[in-house]
């Protein structure tokens, strides 16, 4: 009798630590403004109600996903994603050029609750204020900014990337000028990015007309991108859109 009951804890322990070293990760969806959708992972849906930000711990590395946006004619995205092991991945909504879009956001360390993290040890994840800050680059400048805010959420530097290349692939100002308003009227962007997207405008009063539509993040660095502007009359007007935006 106690050797059966020796065998039978040995393999229900066995596979309880099969069970605990299943590949887990965190899979975060999140909408960019405020539309809400519904989350369907391996045909099976996720949220009972159409939501804005939805999470979901996954036990395997691929994953296929459906989205249904909850848009004027009912959106569907569907996409297979790489998820890595003890990591929070989260992806985000955006629209651009008219399209939406599922975008990479951010890839954070992540441990199951009570679950030792195998990169620091810790037995704790890391802060939800974190999980869908960017890359450690972002989170860190981020954090680190202390000034007035003009609005709550940079754009991660994949989006500017992204951006940065559209214009980059056409020879006309004026389409370069329209790729960068609808991105900095629809995102907030740090000083940093949006002076790379002002530099890859040739004429400075279209490079005006982008700065006055900027949604921007760390406002006490705006003077910074003065030096963009070298004629005395854009000078002038850099200064009443600074005026007027601070």
């Amino acid at each position: 009798m106690k050797k059966r009951f020796t065998i039978l804890l040995l393999t229900l322990l066995v596979m309880s630590s099969g069970k605990l070293l299943a590949q887990q990760s965190k899979l975060v969806v999140q909408s960019k403004d405020t539309l809400s959708f519904f989350l369907m992972i391996g045909g099976k849906q996720v949220n009972d109600s159409a939501q804005q930000s939805v999470s979901k711990v996954i036990e395997a590395d691929n994953v296929l996903i459906d989205l249904i946006l909850n848009d004027s004619v009912k959106t569907h995205i569907s996409t297979s994603l790489y998820l890595e092991e003890n990591s929070e991945v989260t992806y985000q909504i955006n629209k651009m050029r008219g399209e939406y879009r599922l975008l990479p956001f951010s890839e954070v360390e992540w441990a199951p609750a009570g679950q030792v993290s195998p990169e620091t040890g810790d037995t704790t994840s890391l802060p939800d204020s974190l999980s869908t800050a960017g890359d450690s680059t972002e989170v860190d400048s981020t954090m680190m900014y202390r000034g007035k805010k003009g609005c709550s959420l940079p754009a991660p530097s994949v989006e500017v990337r992204e951006v940065l290349s559209a214009m980059g692939e056409t020879f006309f100002e004026r389409q370069k000028q329209e790729i960068a308003i609808e991105f900095v009227q629809n995102n907030c962007v740090r000083i940093s990015a949006l002076r790379s997207i002002l530099e890859k405008i040739s004429y400075e009063d279209k490079r005006l007309e982008v700065l006055s539509r900027s949604n921007i993040y760390d406002l006490d660095n705006f003077d910074s991108l003065r030096n963009l502007f070298l004629l005395d009359s854009m000078k002038s007007q850099f200064d009443e859109i600074k005026e007027s935006t601070l």
